[in-house]
C-alpha cells in the first residue's frame, strides 16, 4: 500500500454514514449521481426517498492547506444535487472530529456559506480505536507529502 493512500479515511467515512443513518433515521448510501452522459459526482451519502444528501470528512484535527477547499467543493456538490433534483433537500456535512468541524461552525466564510445553504453540521462520535487508526494514517500521509 502506498503511504499516501486514504483507505483508513474511506473506512471511517462508512462508519460515520452508518452512525448518521442510525441517529437520524435515514438510509444514506454512497452514490454516483450522473449530471450528463459523461459527467457525474460521487456522494458519500444519498437517501433519495427522504431527499437527503451528505458529505463526510474523516480527519482528526484542524483542517490545513487545501483541505478547506475540499469542504467547499463538497458544499457546492450538495447544493448542485438539490438544484438538479428540485425541491428542498436536507443537506448534511459530518466530520469525524470536533476540531475539524470548526471550519463550518466557526466564523469563517465557509461557515457562513453552510448556514446560508441550510447545511446541517454534525460531528460523529468515533470509538477510540478508530480515531487512533485515523491519526496513524494522517501521520503516515504527512511523511509522504512533505
Amino acid at each position: 500500500m502506498h503511504a499516501s493512500r486514504s483507505d483508513e479515511q474511506q473506512s471511517v467515512e462508512h462508519i460515520i454514514v452508518e452512525q448518521l443513518n442510525l441517529k437520524l433515521g435515514l438510509n444514506l448510501a454512497a452514490a454516483r449521481l450522473s449530471l450528463s452522459e459523461s459527467v457525474y459526482v460521487q456522494l458519500d451519502g444519498l437517501d433519495e426517498e427522504k431527499k437527503t444528501v451528505c458529505e463526510v470528512y474523516a480527519r482528526n484535527g484542524k483542517l490545513k492547506g487545501s483541505q478547506p477547499d475540499k469542504v467547499a467543493s463538497d458544499l457546492l456538490k450538495m447544493e448542485l444535487v438539490e438544484r438538479l433534483n428540485g425541491g428542498q433537500w436536507r443537506k448534511i456535512f459530518c466530520f469525524g472530529d470536533p476540531e475539524a468541524a470548526k471550519l463550518l461552525i466557526g466564523k469563517s466564510w465557509l461557515a457562513a456559506a453552510a448556514k446560508r445553504l441550510n447545511v446541517e453540521v454534525h460531528v460523529a462520535s468515533l470509538p477510540e480505536s478508530v480515531r487512533e487508526k485515523l491519526i496513524a494514517a494522517q501521520l503516515r500521509q504527512v511523511m509522504v507529502n512533505k
